[in-house]
């Protein structure tokens, strides 16, 4: 089949979909009330599940928990009549366990997969076989590396001791509310942007300057879950009209593609001009091994690799720490009991430099990564986030071959398989009847004071198995750093008039932001 048959294909389905809901709408209203009372979708002839999908999606995380809690933790979505939209929803660990380790060739990404997230072109995240592999121990022989590591430390304590904790401090004096959200998603695309292109934007700024690849970012995720539940035709035809959501995501795009390439071709310059220096960060890390590997006539040896690879990294990298850490500060600042824990366990290690400010001496406790690293209270404050809160709240896979997971359900071969990793963390089957609580203390053994071992199939913050995180100790640093940093100095107060919700994107972040006021803690 021909290329331009295929478009003629799906845009006569597009069309005829079109019609049919449209003249489907008075049935539809009609039955809206029973539709929005039950739990369990509703199956219609040839439109499916879909009208409960639509009508739940402004709370679609919790609409897929409470559909997953009702069905035992396993649901197969039925979509509209020939539309791709079946799908497989589950939460079980053990189905984890299955999919992500023990029959990984068997759940790839699949050809709808790349597709969806054309933004991130071949990178690590959309790549399967030996592409992917090749990808994989680029990033981790970079990431694992101990001169790596001591960068990230280092970076991390450089960026509060200098950005952060003078900027929170002028604004406690100011005593000015601000979107704590939009703060960390600012500390978090300076202290990336610096390990990962090598240079800092300075966007933690007092005036607080508009960053168009953030910005850009930020966009191109919310259209990304979009395509997840939508007919695959509408969003393409949407697509070749660039019009509507896909609009869009083709100014995200452009506004991404602009800045790596500029970044690029800037670090190009340097390396011809200045000669070959110590690789302090991954582009510059990519360019030698392009250099050294001569693979010019490759995808490895091509600015399209650096800007996958780049794209993948930036994005996944920024968004993420911030939402775990505005996430993490709604939290404790609702539970005095977890901020008071937290507070001891910093005061017993505690090792402070003195700042600036203004002109002024202020007494500022900085924490190094080698000592927020022992920090067991802390470290399971941020699981316990997590668990709620998961920065990437599902995965998906493709299954390749006819299957049955442990839960009993049986996959045909195409079928798409969503997994909710929110989902998981609230559901009393998994974490128990107080697994809606904040509560760090399940991370910890009792009788040792430790933190526990529990599974990656268990807590997928950080995916699992062949796939799991390659950024894990990179975010844990990042977020420990400034965490203990900012509850040691301040406490944060919650601004209540701010309803704070989930915002459907591919990333967990706060649909609202997150408005607080900063207060100084009195002295040590």
């Amino acid at each position: 089949m021909t290329k331009q048959t295929s478009n003629m294909d799906w845009k006569w389905q597009a069309n005829w979909w079109y019609a049919t809901i449209f003249f489907s709408l008075p049935i539809f209203f009609l039955v809206n009330r029973k539709v929005r009372n039950r739990v369990v979708p509703l199956r219609w002839p040839v439109i499916g599940m879909l009208p409960s999908l639509l009508i739940n999606l402004y709370r679609l995380h919790d609409f897929m928990t409470s559909l997953l809690k009702e069905s035992g933790g396993t649901f197969m979505f039925e979509g509209p009549w020939f539309m791709g939209m079946d799908m497989m929803i589950t939460c079980d660990p053990t189905n984890a366990k299955h999919m992500f380790t023990t029959h990984f060739s068997n759940y790839i990404k699949g050809p709808d997969f790349p597709e969806i997230f054309d933004i991130l072109g071949d990178g690590i995240i959309t790549a399967d076989g030996e592409n992917w592999s090749k990808q994989r121990k680029m990033a981790n022989a970079h990431m694992s590396s101990h001169n790596f590591r001591s960068s990230v430390a280092r970076n991390s304590r450089d960026k509060v001791e200098n950005a952060v904790l003078p900027l929170l401090g002028r604004m406690a004096d100011l005593d000015r509310i601000f979107d704590l959200q939009d703060f960390m998603k600012r500390f978090a695309m300076d202290l990336v942007s610096k390990l990962v292109l090598g240079k800092d934007p300075s966007s933690l700024a007092e005036d607080f300057p508009m960053v168009p690849f953030v910005l850009a970012v930020g966009a191109a995720e919310e259209v990304l879950l979009y395509r997840h539940v939508v007919p695959k035709a509408l969003w393409k035809l949407l697509r070749w009209l660039d019009v509507g959501e896909e609009k869009k995501m083709t100014k995200a795009t452009n506004v991404i593609d602009g800045f790596i390439a500029q970044c690029i071709e800037e670090r190009r310059n340097d390396i011809k001009n200045r000669g070959r220096e110590e690789s302090k960060d991954i582009l510059t890390s990519y360019m030698y091994h392009i250099l050294d590997t001569k693979e010019d006539d490759s995808y490895f040896g091509s600015d399209r690799f650096l800007r996958d690879t780049l794209m993948t990294l930036l994005a996944a990298g920024t968004d993420s720490s911030a939402a775990a850490l505005s996430w993490f500060f709604w939290q404790v600042s609702k539970c005095p009991n977890v901020e008071k824990k937290i507070l001891e366990e910093l005061k017993e290690v505690r090792s402070s430099s003195k700042l600036d400010v203004d002109g002024e001496e202020e007494h500022m406790v900085v924490f190094d990564a080698e000592v927020t690293e022992g920090l067991v209270y802390l470290h399971a404050a941020l699981c316990e986030t997590l668990r709620l809160y998961p920065s990437f709240p599902f995965n998906h896979k493709t299954a390749f071959k006819e299957d049955v997971l442990p839960s009993g359900h049986r996959v045909r071969p195409g079928t798409m398989v969503l997994y909710s990793i929110y989902s998981t963390g609230r559901l009393e089957k998994f974490f128990g009847k107080d697994c809606l609580e904040f509560k760090p203390e399940r991370w910890i053994d009792p009788s040792s004071g430790q933190l526990k071992h529990v599974s990656s199939h268990d807590f997928l913050a950080f995916h699992t198995g062949q796939r799991s995180c390659i950024g894990k100790n990179m975010a844990m640093t990042q977020m420990k750093v400034i965490a203990a940093a900012m509850i040691y100095n301040f406490r944060v107060e919650l601004v209540e008039s701010c309803a704070v919700e989930p915002k459907n994107a591919m990333v967990l972040l706060m649909k609202n932001g997150l408005h607080v006021k900063i207060r100084k803690r009195d002295g040590p």
